[in-house]
């Protein structure tokens, strides 16, 4: 593992609050040398959602965020950060990437949480708003 713009307590080097222009984390790597976890702390408390869907996470939190490599070892998928303080369950992909048989980019999709309740305006498929 190794830790970013940590702090010393106690004698071990850890993660802290940081902030958003100077963040703090700690990734921990695969077998093939890719960052598997990053591991945050909240700096402040923030919410997400809208109405009776809000989740709130506070400041002190630990979240933790997970990527997933194809067998070329190329960022296939990043999933939501969960809050590991608040037990929370996989949230799901975030994003997922494609690539060419040349490994070169060819689309980053983006999804919404699975807890999300969000209203959709103006598509074809959704022209009621409904996810």
């Amino acid at each position: 593992m190794v830790v970013s713009n940590g702090a010393l307590r106690n004698g071990q080097i850890v993660v802290t609050g940081g902030t958003y222009e100077d963040p703090s984390y700690a990734n921990s790597y695969d077998t093939a040398g890719n960052v598997a976890f990053r591991t945050t702390v909240n700096a402040s408390t923030y919410t997400v959602g809208v109405l009776a869907h809000q989740k709130t996470y506070d400041a002190g939190d630990v979240m933790s965020q997970r990527m997933v490599y194809d067998n070329r070892s190329q960022l296939a998928e990043s999933d939501y950060a969960i809050d590991l303080t608040q037990n929370e369950a996989n949230l799901g992909a975030q994003v997922r990437y494609t690539y060419d048989a040349d490994g070169h980019r060819l689309s980053d999709n983006s999804y919404l949480r699975n807890d999300a309740v969000d209203a959709v305006y103006g598509t074809n498929d959704f022209p009621r708003g409904r996810v």
